[in-house]
């Protein structure tokens, strides 16, 4: 009988050995054929260095980037800490307060490293940003939040309001036009999150995490535009929920034409805004790319802290096509006709995510378009999205 039993064994093994490999789906999609691309979507074959040197070109590349949620509307007007007190201090009028009826984007470029706290506060433990905005859309969008900060709060103390922020913004004082972003991601991911993804516990430092190479960093954000007026009233995105930028790194300079983007949706885990941040995170991530024809465009995702996805919400994501894609095994080509473009990832994820190709143009030399990936969570999804 043992000896039966190794037979089939040895059997089973050489049969996974010497086993076909599988090839990859195979699908055809139509492409609108331009007179010419567009020039900001040839600012995308840039070299990395030159990108990291010019924060402006950087913050231009984040806003081709484009994110939402589902339930985007903001549905309380205002939220507090939820701690002995909370509602009292809050009738004083410290409390969040939304200066937008529906989520948004933000895009800017860090004037320091994040910020950390040594340990939770209550249920509170914030990984903060702080964001000086250099594009035109979103330098109107800070200065008018400072605008709203001086009309609601009456406790500025010895503040200068005749200077910036409080003025109109110069080229020379945009740093002082910070939004400041704020997250309490799922505690028992922070070790996780800190080493794959992004810094989440004290000490961990931007230039030496494997995601940045550099302390200061042009990302972009989309969550809840609020006032803190906990604290003046300054402008934040609170919780923040998507994330996104390109990563720099100067340690994969040997590869300046290669575009890695971190992305991330992210449970707010925090008490504060639950009327804000119900589960699941349900939403749709574009990312740009931008290749010569004659070549195969592979993108690779390496899908890193993933947790709680969540198959129901993904029917609520209505812009999902019936032939969008799970991140099987064995990848995806997609042809293009000129080209091809080759999809794979680092294991399955066959439930909570879905990826599809959308607004696909050629001029003839140059093909771009955008990677979509709908994404239902209860916890998190985080990804390394790689185009070479």
């Amino acid at each position: 009988m043992k000896t039966t039993q190794l037979a089939l064994a040895l059997l089973f093994i050489t049969s996974l050995l010497f086993a076909q490999k599988v090839d990859p789906a195979y699908v055809t999609i139509d492409v609108k054929q331009v007179e010419e691309v567009s020039a900001e979507w040839l600012e995308l074959f840039t070299p990395n260095p030159t990108i990291r040197e010019d924060k402006v070109l950087n913050e231009r590349l984040m806003d081709l980037v484009d994110a939402y949620e589902v339930d985007s509307i903001v549905p309380k007007k205002w939220a507090r800490h939820k701690v002995v007190g909370g509602g009292l201090i809050a009738l004083f009028g410290r409390r969040w307060i939304p200066f937008k009826p529906v989520r948004a984007k933000f895009v800017g470029t860090s004037v320091r490293s994040y910020q950390a706290p040594d340990k939770p506060q209550f249920t509170e433990y914030d990984l903060k940003y702080n964001l000086a905005p250099h594009l035109d859309k979103y330098i109107k969008e800070s200065y008018e939040a400072r605008q709203l900060q001086l009309k609601r709060n009456a406790r500025m103390g010895d503040v200068n309001k005749d200077a910036a922020p409080f003025i109109d913004p110069t080229p020379e004082t945009l740093d002082k036009y910070t939004f400041h972003n704020e997250l309490t991601p799922p505690k028992e991911y922070h070790w996780q999150l800190d080493s794959l993804f992004f810094p989440s516990v004290r000490g961990t430092k931007h230039e030496e995490h494997v995601n940045f190479g550099e302390e200061k960093i042009s990302m972009g954000m989309y969550g809840v535009h609020v006032l803190d007026c906990n604290h003046q009233c300054w402008p934040e995105i609170h919780p923040y929920e998507w994330v996104w930028w390109l990563e720099l790194n100067p340690a994969n300079d040997d590869r300046p034409h290669e575009k890695r983007w971190l992305v991330g949706l992210i449970e707010e885990a925090s008490s504060r805004f639950k009327a804000w941040s119900k589960g699941p995170r349900r939403g749709v991530v574009s990312i740009p790319f931008a290749f010569k024809n004659g070549d195969t465009q592979q993108i690779h995702i390496d899908h890193l802290v993933t947790e709680g996805m969540n198959a129901d919400g993904m029917k609520d994501i209505t812009e999902t096509p019936a032939n969008a894609f799970s991140f099987t095994e064995n990848g995806t080509i997609v042809d293009l006709g000129d080209s091809k473009i080759s999809v794979t990832g680092n294991r399955p994820m066959l439930v909570g995510l879905k990826w599809w190709l959308a607004d696909v143009q050629t001029d003839g030399d140059v093909t771009r378009g955008y990677l979509k990936v709908a994404v239902s969570t209860d916890i998190l999804w985080t990804s390394r999205i790689t185009f070479k």
